[in-house]
């Protein structure tokens, strides 16, 4: 039985790979006035008409000029938050735990609306490229300003850590490559094409990836559910064995997942992403129209429902073909080491006859980490560029072409680091949504936080915005710290080996009898960001009032940066 990649896994992963360095290469031309000539001189033997308007190279490179349609930036959003710790996490999440958390569709679901009819129009009212302008306008400070994008630019540069270790477990795993050697490539390939192409080349980029992503969930399906004899037979088996555990009610937040915290955790977490993440802005930015970007906001909704369903059944998948051999249990056997290698080891098991599948599934991995780390980068470079250098005097008299050339020099540089993040991440463990779920909770709460206290309350002053984003910090970093350090164990649903070669039961583990701060640390990793969202307001709230009154501070704040006054004032404001 085949166990690694063969000539024609590599030929279709090799192919993939190229298109996606080419969308970047072409977009890398269309800015580049001296590569379009080589192009031209090798390719074309014509002559090259120069690019007009070649001051608004910077303008292209992060906004692509306000050019794109609804329908590649809808396909982009959703490949950018839709990465490839989703594609391998959910369907070992749902193997080991059960289906329930497919209940985060409903949190999610919602989501795109708050960014559609919210703070979408709010910001692009504002006119801004960088969403931290926001927070230098809101409160006449440039230390606000830089209070918020360092925080984004810590989590993000993890968060993308995250991202490319995912898809580098599931390489080592189908080829001869290690994991070290992956996310080499990885954050290598991300970095060349974002820095080449700039935000229409990782926008088109995304639409080819999406379509990959879709195409390796699907044949995973498909095959997995005719192997063992159709919906109803996958769907008995999942019953026995505990799988279809949709409606957990009990609200104890020291349980792992319920109902409460996945619907209430993902809404929070998501809103995040599609209300007031950079990527967003950028979209807005990025789009013809107004209303363009508000309808590629509420095509997200049914993609992300469909794409979460898709890998949460491909969990219940691999439990049906599984359920008599665990590989976790039998690693010795199958050779897996962590739950993340479970979808890979499954394609390999299932598709070891079939050309190409093998790679084609890969490839749809890399696609889903590749899209997210892009538009990071993109983002990122944005962020160092309009809220930190674009403030120095010597960077500000720059004239367009080396600000183009600067802003890429950067998405080189944030891409490195990413990379090397990757290999941090590696260290950490093996469950790829709870990494992701307890880092998100520590980082992105205050983030989310500081947006939420100055667009909703007017009173909000400096000192509160500090003291909010200092206390939910400190509190999601306690939390994630001590989760690490205690790991806490949570039961796993039981599996067997009784068709094992090596014939053995595994039931669920007990959870662990923890006291004192072991049970604070034991707080499900779903409730991490709404604790640091509740947190960084009510703080932010609290100081603000007492320092309002203490120092008698009066502040006379424009009705368009508060987001109810701004929609009172403007009544049309959410019409795009």
């Amino acid at each position: 039985m085949k166990t690694k990649f063969d000539f024609y896994d590599y030929f279709i992963f090799v192919v993939i790979l190229l298109i996606t360095i080419f969308i970047g290469l072409y977009f890398g031309l269309h800015l580049n006035e001296k590569l379009k000539k080589l192009w031209y001189r090798f390719f074309r033997k014509t002559k090259v008409q120069k690019v007009e308007n070649e001051e608004n190279k910077t303008m292209e490179y992060l906004t692509a000029n306000q050019s794109m349609g609804a329908f590649p930036i809808a396909l982009s959003l959703l490949s950018t938050f839709f990465s490839s710790s989703s594609l391998l996490g959910f369907p070992a999440e749902v193997y080991q735990y059960g289906i329930q958390y497919w209940m985060i569709v409903i949190g999610v679901s919602f989501a795109p609306i708050v960014g559609a009819f919210g703070t979408g129009p709010f910001f692009a009212n504002l006119k801004i490229v960088s969403v931290f302008e926001y927070l230098k306008m809101r409160y006449n400070s440039e230390y606000a300003r830089l209070l918020g994008v360092t925080l984004y630019l810590i989590r993000t540069l993890i968060a993308m850590g995250i991202v490319i270790y995912g898809p580098a477990t599931a390489l080592s795993s189908l080829t001869d490559f290690s994991t070290e050697i992956s996310i080499l490539l990885i954050g290598l390939i991300a970095t060349f094409y974002t820095t080449i192409g700039g935000i229409k080349a990782v926008i088109w980029t995304d639409v080819f990836q999406t379509i990959i992503m879709f195409a390796g969930v699907i044949a995973v399906i498909i095959k997995g559910t005719y192997d063992v004899g159709g919906i109803s037979n996958l769907w008995n088996i999942n019953s026995k064995g505990g799988r279809l555990n949709f409606f957990v009610i009990d609200p104890n937040p020291l349980i792992r997942q319920s109902f409460w915290s996945l619907v209430l955790g993902s809404f929070v977490a998501w809103t995040s992403s599609y209300g007031i993440d950079q990527q967003m802005v950028q979209r807005y930015s990025a789009a013809k129209t107004k209303r363009t970007a508000q309808i590629a906001l509420l095509l997200n909704i049914p993609g992300v429902i469909l794409l979460i369903s898709l890998c949460c059944f491909s969990g219940l998948v691999l439990y049906a073909n599984f359920s008599q051999c665990d590989p976790l249990t039998n690693n010795k056997q199958s050779g897996v080491s962590n739950p993340n290698q479970l979808l890979p080891y499954f394609v390999m098991q299932k598709f070891n006859k079939i050309i190409f599948i093998p790679g084609l599934f890969l490839s749809s991995i890399f696609c889903a980490s590749l899209s997210s780390v892009s538009s990071a980068l993109n983002s990122m470079s944005a962020c160092i560029w309009r809220d930190y250098l674009m403030r120095i005097n010597k960077f500000k008299n720059f004239n367009d072409v080396r600000s183009s050339r600067t802003t890429k020099i950067i998405a080189l540089l944030c891409g490195l680091l990413c990379t090397g993040m990757g290999f941090l991440i590696s260290r950490l463990g093996s469950n790829l949504i709870q990494i992701s779920g307890t880092i998100n909770g520590s980082l992105q709460a205050p983030i989310i936080g500081i947006f939420f206290l100055s667009c909703l309350f007017p009173f909000n002053n400096i000192y509160g915005l500090f003291a909010g984003a200092l206390s939910g910090f400190v509190i999601g970093c306690w939390l994630s710290l001590g989760s690490f350090i205690t790991k806490p164990n949570f039961p796993k649903l039981p599996v067997s080996t009784e068709n094992c070669t090596i014939n053995y039961y595994r039931s669920s583990l007990e959870a662990n009898n923890l006291n004192g701060f072991d049970r604070i640390y034991s707080v499900s990793y779903m409730w991490l960001s709404p604790i640091g969202v509740f947190f960084t307001i009510v703080i932010g709230v609290i100081v603000s009032l007492v320092t309002n009154k203490i120092f008698k501070i009066k502040y006379e704040i424009d009705d368009s940066l508060i987001i109810y006054r701004a929609f009172r004032k403007h009544n049309k404001i959410n019409r795009f």
